[in-house]
């Protein structure tokens, strides 16, 4: 099979039909990831090569298009060549296996079904959500009290925001920066270790 950038091989890597998972787990995400769902299906699945997402590598602006986020999984499943049976996403992945399922849609006949769980569409969900995890990655890092703080002022930010994710996005990390900092100072992260990269969004052109 081509060599992959933007997906992660997770079963079968030489069969020959695809399945696609939407996913973005993470360390230490309590919930199940399609790599625990392949391993549960076994020989069920065993005529399938299951390929997960990895994330984009470039900061999605505003300036950036459906399109242009979707273009890299894309673009290597039309390379690949291989019939896709279906796409999953699981939470937020949903909105994007279903687009994905779309683009593929448009050289594959019949389109691949769509399976979703636990999908989340919506923004305020999507707001909320990001409290939720912010309170929960900070527990690890902080005494309880302090992630619950943050967890309301996270949760304050969102009820001030007036619906642009991108802006809140930024404030969350911003604050979980301020309140993870003197874990970090203790365990010696490097300022290099403690700030994500930010990389371009490619914007090449593509046809289909």
């Amino acid at each position: 099979m081509p060599e992959l950038s933007s997906w992660d091989v997770i079963s079968g890597a030489d069969q020959g039909q695809l399945i696609l998972a939407v996913d973005f787990p993470a360390v230490g995400r309590p919930e199940a990831s399609f790599a625990d769902l392949a391993e549960k299906m076994g020989s069920h699945w065993a005529e399938y090569c299951v390929l997960q997402t990895v994330p984009p590598d470039g900061r999605v602006d505003r300036g950036s298009s459906g399109q242009d986020y979707l273009r890299p999984w894309v673009e290597e499943i039309w390379s690949d060549g291989r019939p896709v049976a279906a796409v999953l996403g699981y939470c937020a992945g949903g909105v994007h296996a279903a687009a994905i399922a779309g683009q593929v849609g448009r050289w594959q006949r019949p389109a691949p079904a769509v399976v979703l769980f636990d999908p989340q569409v919506d923004a305020a969900v999507l707001a909320d959500e990001m409290c939720v995890q912010l309170e929960r990655m900070l527990g690890s890092l902080l005494p309880s009290g302090q992630a619950e703080e943050a967890g309301k002022k996270a949760a304050e930010l969102a009820g001030a925001s007036v619906g642009d994710l991108f802006d809140l996005a930024d404030s969350v990390v911003g604050l979980f920066r301020q309140m993870a900092a003197p874990a970090f100072d203790r365990l010696g992260l490097s300022v290099a270790g403690r700030t994500p990269n930010r990389p371009v969004v490619t914007t090449r052109r593509w046809t289909l």
